[in-house]
């Protein structure tokens, strides 16, 4: 293998490895939590806080249905903390489109509000918010 060739292999596989939060934050649609500024930090951050709770995240949206061990923990927390800062730097590369692209939907949301839909869906059906009443009639 040519040296020029490995250089271009392993710059393209540290480009794709490093700044994971950065790629999901950039990849998921604003409805869904993603667009943020900064939002690889706080992805990151939110992933090595769960490898301490247990909570579910992007990552793992079901949690885990059994504890994790300590090394499996240990584990999560390091490849987390390593990715933190290269997401910070992805994050900074990043801010400009995201701090545009949040100033652009607060235009365009304060001249065109979204139209709210034709038909009105109830949040529940009538049997659930209230005891069903039968009419007696004689």
């Amino acid at each position: 293998m040519s040296p020029r060739l490995l250089v271009l292999v392993t710059a393209a596989v540290a480009i794709l490895s490093s700044g994971c939060g950065t790629t999901l934050n950039t990849c998921m649609i604003p409805q869904n939590g993603g667009q943020r500024v900064y939002g690889g930090v706080r992805l990151d951050a939110t992933c090595v806080a769960s490898a301490v709770t247990d909570e579910p995240t992007v990552f793992n949206p079901l949690g885990t249905s059994k504890p994790k061990t300590v090394y499996q923990r240990a584990w999560e927390m390091l490849l987390f903390g390593i990715d933190l800062p290269l997401s910070a730097i992805g994050d900074t590369v990043t801010l400009p489109y995201f701090l545009l692209s949040d100033v652009n939907n607060s235009i365009n949301n304060y001249y065109f509000p979204p139209k709210k839909s034709a038909v009105e869906v109830p949040d529940a059906l009538p049997s659930e918010t209230a005891p069903m009443k039968l009419a007696v009639t004689k």
